[in-house]
């Protein structure tokens, strides 16, 4: 499932030639991969299994956010590490915030440990109809800088200036992802 289309790309970057559709189906799949090294989390929605440390602290963070429904959160808190059921916290002890990626457990902690001793099932992440348009945006950024330097359009004049436009439309893409960096709050 793409966040983004051809046509969307096309349109941004002024691009008519078909002939660049296979290309930039191949960009879309770099762009995504690069935008989820750089943030340290994946965007695509799909189930994720995360383990944590517990800290003795009542609240858990996960990265791929955002959680696509309360019901679709298994959190499992056992030092032994086994997460059979009987460690399984009942859903209803779990404040879920599903934009943010908190789980907090109501009125206990997570067992302090020096092991991942907490284990969350979640289904995160984004489709092409929940996608934050810039998220959307800063992907498109990310094709064009890929298309530009497979294209060999490196450097653009603005006046007496000539730019990098790869690198240009990179930071401009980097900029709008920080937010969606994993330890950021959105």
């Amino acid at each position: 499932m793409a966040l983004i289309t051809i046509p969307e790309v096309k349109t941004a970057f002024d691009i008519t030639n078909i002939s660049d559709n296979a290309l930039i189906t191949t960009l879309l799949a770099s762009a995504l991969s690069e935008a989820q090294k750089y943030c340290g989390r994946m965007f695509e929605q799909a189930q994720f299994t995360e383990y944590l440390q517990g800290d003795g602290g009542d609240t858990l963070i996960i990265k791929n956010t955002p959680i696509s429904t309360a019901v679709s959160v298994s959190v499992y808190d056992d030092p032994d590490r086994a997460f059979g059921v009987d460690t399984l916290i009942a859903a209803a002890d779990l404040d879920i915030w599903l934009d943010e990626g908190i789980i907090k457990y109501d009125g206990n902690v997570f067992a302090e440990s020096k092991v991942r001793n907490v284990k969350v099932v979640y289904t995160g992440g984004y489709t092409a109809a929940t996608v934050p348009a810039d998220l959307k945006q800063a992907l498109i950024f990310l094709v064009g800088a890929l298309y530009y330097e497979q294209k060999g359009a490196i450097l653009i004049t603005s006046g007496e200036n000539v730019e990098d436009r790869p690198q240009r439309l990179r930071d401009q893409a980097h900029a709008m992802l920080d937010k969606y960096r994993s330890g950021s709050q959105l």
